[in-house]
């Protein structure tokens, strides 16, 4: 399967992106450079809603904002009516400063202190407990209570990502959250919520049916023994992407037909149904560029470029896989495979391993496809490498820049050197 979608098209040597020469970007804009489609973004939302709609009316998404953080993204999302799940109170200020109503916005820390959770609650957001000593902590009880659930199981792309089970750090075991609520119910709170996130980068729709029918018997269990009515049932995300040519699109119309039979049928009456997609909105919305500094060839191929782990830490933390090529040579037949290396002074500074490419020489542009999620907001100053410049190309064509690269002042700006240490 291609990995390249609709805002893709190869014009001779050249891939174009939304209309635009991606080689004269990086030329104009400087490396690295991370440039998203708009369009391709509302899609991405507009794809999921409609999957599920079709189903079952009461659907509410909730970007979840660790993915991306750019307020251009969440201001973009905010337009389409989505709601926000954050896990910060920095996240969480972020997504009312982009236009997302705190109705619409979830709060789930963990091990949060209890200035984090008193923040949450005077927000007026939902607050999503991760376990119930953290609920018990609060003085003052929010209007609508959520715990998260941990059913018991997880998946993921990778171990790291699995956020359920028993060695995951989140969320109370379905057999003891009764106690949760029935803590909830003697302090006299009346509205209600149950919510679970298990992992991430899913491919298969059996997961989402198993989870959900999972998030449902806890629940019904919950009602059946204290009467309490869920306003909402969350399923979380894991909504995945492919990254590699051989994996196929989540086929998220066969996962809103398992998922939402489940909820129409489960007793519960008529609960919203929350999603709360992040790489699925934004992964393939945004590619990163990167120029090729220096080829090196010994007992093997290094292609040296502009970018290291320090923009894109997925490959050395996980053994993540993104595609990459070269936006210049896109006519040019393979003929090397290559380590594709940054310059960070780590062995594990590789972005892509036996990469096949066509003949690579100093100045060539690559582009890092899936760069949407979890790149820039991974990112750090390792090495004091500044972060990228991001673009958006908006739906009438127009590029803004959305995020300037960082200079030499970023990078000291909060630190202080006392008087008798300065030269």
């Amino acid at each position: 399967m291609s990995l390249f979608h609709e805002s893709f098209e190869i014009k001779g040597e050249n891939l174009f992106f939304d209309g635009f020469n991606l080689y004269e970007l990086a030329q104009k804009h400087g490396t690295p450079l991370l440039v998203t489609s708009e369009k391709r973004l509302r899609n991405n939302y507009r794809t999921l809603f409609n999957a599920f709609t079709r189903h079952y009316r009461n659907i509410q998404i909730n970007y979840a904002l660790k993915a991306n953080a750019n307020p251009a993204i969440v201001c973009a999302l905010a337009q389409e009516g989505c709601g926000a799940d954050v896990s910060s109170p920095f996240e969480l200020a972020l997504a009312r400063f982009c236009g997302v109503p705190v109705q619409k916005t979830i709060f789930s820390p963990n091990y949060a202190s209890l200035e984090e959770l008193m923040f949450g609650v005077e927000s007026g957001a939902i607050l999503n407990f991760d376990d119930i000593e953290q609920f018990r902590l609060i003085p003052k009880s929010p209007e609508v209570v959520s715990f998260r659930v941990n059913p018991g199981f997880g998946k993921g792309e990778f171990q790291g990502v699995v956020t359920a089970g028993p060695e995951a750090k989140f969320g109370v075991p379905a057999d003891r959250v009764i106690a949760g609520y029935e803590l909830a119910l003697k302090r006299n709170v009346k509205r209600f919520g149950i919510h679970a996130m298990v992992g991430s980068n899913v491919l298969d729709p059996s997961h989402f049916e198993r989870v959900t029918r999972a998030v449902v018997e806890c629940a019904l269990e919950v009602q059946r023994k204290l009467s309490v009515n869920f306003e909402f049932v969350d399923i979380g995300g894991g909504f995945g992407v492919p990254y590699k040519p051989t994996e196929e699109r989540l086929n998220v119309e066969e996962v809103a037909r398992r998922v939402t039979k489940i909820v129409r049928e489960s007793g519960l009456g008529n609960p919203t149904l929350i999603l709360e997609p992040g790489r699925y909105l934004v992964a393939d919305t945004t590619i990163l560029l990167t120029k090729v500094n220096h080829v090196k060839n010994y007992t093997k191929t290094f292609v040296g470029v502009d970018c290291g782990m320090n923009v894109l830490i997925r490959p050395a933390l996980y053994g993540a896989y993104h595609h990459i090529v070269v936006v210049n040579k896109m006519d040019q037949p393979v003929r090397v495979k290559a380590n594709v290396v940054g310059q960070i002074c780590e062995n594990t500074d590789v972005l892509g391993t036996d990469v096949q490419l066509p003949e690579v020489n100093r100045g060539d542009v690559l582009a890092i496809l899936n760069a949407g999620a979890y790149v820039y907001a991974m990112s750090s100053q390792y090495n004091l490498r500044p972060r990228p410049k991001e673009l958006l190309i908006d739906r009438e064509g127009r590029v803004h820049v959305i995020r300037q690269a960082e200079e030499w002042c970023d990078m000291v700006r909060h630190t202080n050197v006392p008087p008798h240490l300065l030269p």
